[in-house]
């Protein structure tokens, strides 16, 4: 009895990371409507979410960047970082954000989704 709940949680663990992750979400929204995005950051370090000029713009637009007002009071502390991206043509791009630091090019993290303009 023991060796199948061993087994059934296993299963279950598996199931569960392997389907769930966060960073790689898949987004609709119709022409000229807004996706907003908002994820940890630490800007008061130099740290920030950066839309890298290498991503096709055709499909959406980073139109809006910004931190919390919170930020501003939290020296060390990570905030939100709220990202706007506007669909400006039908089709789907794939959107790769980087985080790094403002004054270096080592990219800490990433995050990538798709967003289908319809």
């Amino acid at each position: 009895m023991k060796r199948i709940i061993w087994f059934l949680t296993a299963i279950v663990m598996v199931l569960f990371t392997s389907c769930y992750n966060e960073k790689e979400m898949d987004y609709e929204i119709k022409k000229g409507k807004t996706l907003i995005i908002k994820l940890d950051a630490n800007p008061s370090t130099g740290y920030a979410w950066e839309w890298p000029a290498s991503n096709n713009t055709e499909v959406v637009e980073l139109t809006y960047s910004d931190f919390e007002d919170e930020c501003s009071h939290s020296i060390g502390g990570t905030c939100k970082q709220t990202l706007v991206f506007t669909g400006v043509k039908k089709g789907t791009a794939v959107v790769d954000l980087v985080y790094k630091p403002a004054f270096s090019e080592d990219v800490i993290d990433s995050n990538s989704f798709s967003v289908r303009v319809y």
